[in-house]
């Protein structure tokens, strides 16, 4: 099995990768800045964002494991943070599972937790 891993070097991700590679899963890491690491299969993906290109890092995966959100801002720079909240952890997760659907990719996990909705909400 292949899968594609969004937030891998998170809080969350990184506990379950190394789990999932120690179950001799493929990972594929989906992350905001390029992995030095040669032996890291990874996917530089700046934003999550519904305008986020996901085809390089959905093609040819069995699952997206989607980790990856806007959460838990502790300095925030935002003029509308909730806009932001919305864009990318609604909108954007919904582009990535309609962009895996569309690559073939057959399950789609997606964790969250009550940060993801901002301050607020």
């Amino acid at each position: 099995m292949k899968v594609l891993v969004t937030g891998a070097n998170g809080f969350i991700g990184r506990h379950v990768v190394p789990v999932l590679r120690t179950a001799g899963i493929s990972t594929r890491l989906a992350v905001r800045a390029p992995v030095r690491e040669s032996r890291v299969e990874a996917v530089c993906i700046p934003e999550l964002g519904p305008d986020t290109d996901w085809s390089a890092a959905v093609a040819g995966q069995d699952a997206v494991l989607h980790l990856a959100a806007r959460a838990h801002v502790l300095q925030e720079n935002e003029t509308d943070p909730d806009q932001q909240y919305m864009l990318q952890n609604c909108h954007g997760t919904l582009s990535l599972a309609r962009q895996a659907f569309d690559a073939g990719v057959r399950r789609f996990v997606f964790v969250s937790s009550a940060g993801v909705g901002g301050s607020t909400g």
